[in-house]
């Protein structure tokens, strides 16, 4: 029998946290969450992303910033403290397989240190790092984490649409889906899949610069959903939802207003909820964050002269090739 979206997962226990990693500046609620979750506490922009009232379109931060970190957490927080607004389902969206690996072994990581992981996870000596997750299913109060990529599909999760869910995957496979044409799915399995996406569903798009096609697709996806939203506002479960994330979105210099990208035929005069969440002055006060955000990408030019290759009747010298290498990108 399906949970009704009053119904959230379990609560951490916040005295388990570890009183020797305690940091001084670690106070609120969310703050110790935070803290139990990733051994450090969150920077002020990723608890704001937490307990304001209402998530942002937009999420611009600099590589390393832990945007990764705020919006599954920012979820988990919302699910606990507001259940009947927050979506059951956290999809995120990447362009590439790596990613989605390593957003799947920090999240079990993370779910497991608040004891609320649905599954059996098997780390390595130190604890700091995943060797094996399997997700079991019908836990009440626990999340399953689940991936979606090729030639690597857990299908188990459409199984149970009661489950709270992170459903990680690249970007074919997560929005092919969504448009009800799922690649490495039956025909018969796309109408599921197509409603547990897009319903009671919160999409992060994370890299979006990285994802051509897919992330003015996911805009339009979103305007579907937020025009049938307004024409049933009584509907019991949380509408979809967007956020889409990256150290470089496009943003114009309206903070309200949709970047280029974001416009569609439908769409082309677009406004968003909030103006697009960024850095501010607290954020700024924070070193470790104030170091990330001015970290510098050095930029080398080295030259180099391709090998002569002898044409016929006559020995022609390519002309030297500038390179530009990228060295000591700090993140």
């Amino acid at each position: 029998m399906c949970e009704t979206p009053q119904q959230q997962i379990g609560t951490y226990n916040r005295h388990s946290v570890n009183k020797s990693a305690r940091q001084p500046n670690c106070h609120s609620e969310f703050e110790e969450f935070f803290l139990s979750a990733t051994q450090c506490c969150p920077f002020p922009y990723q608890k704001r992303l937490a307990e304001e009232s209402e998530l942002p379109d937009l999420l611009q931060m600099p590589t390393g910033t832990g945007k990764t970190a705020a919006a599954v957490l920012a979820w988990a927080w919302r699910r606990q403290k507001r259940p009947s607004e927050t979506p059951r389902r956290l999809v995120y969206c990447l362009p590439i397989r790596v990613l989605v690996e390593q957003t799947q072994n920090s999240s079990v990581l993370w779910f497991h240190r608040l004891g609320l992981l649905s599954g059996n996870v098997v780390l390595d000596p130190t604890g700091e790092r995943v060797i094996q997750y399997a997700p079991s299913w019908g836990e009440s109060g626990k999340v399953a984490i689940a991936t979606l990529m090729g030639g690597d599909t857990d299908d188990q999760w459409r199984e149970h649409p009661e489950q709270d869910l992170i459903l990680i995957g690249t970007q074919d496979m997560l929005v092919s889906r969504a448009l009800n044409r799922g690649y490495a799915a039956w025909p018969q399995d796309w109408p599921v899949e197509f409603g547990l996406l897009n319903v009671d569903a919160l999409w992060v798009m994370d890299e979006v610069q990285l994802m051509g096609p897919a992330r003015t697709t996911s805009a339009q996806l979103q305007f579907f959903a937020d025009a049938d939203a307004r024409s049933r506002p009584d509907r019991p479960l949380p509408p979809r939802r967007t956020l889409w994330m990256s150290a470089s979105l496009g943003s114009t210099a309206d903070p309200r207003e949709a970047p280029a990208w974001m416009k569609t035929p439908e769409w082309a005069d677009c406004s968003l909820r909030l103006p697009v969440a960024s850095g501010k002055s607290d954020d700024f006060a924070n070193k470790d964050f104030g170091d990330r955000w001015r970290a510098p990408k050095k930029l080398e030019l080295r030259l180099r002269s391709a090998e002569p290759v002898p044409p016929k009747g006559k020995r022609k010298l390519i002309p030297p090739i500038g390179i530009f290498v990228i060295c000591g990108f700090i993140f």
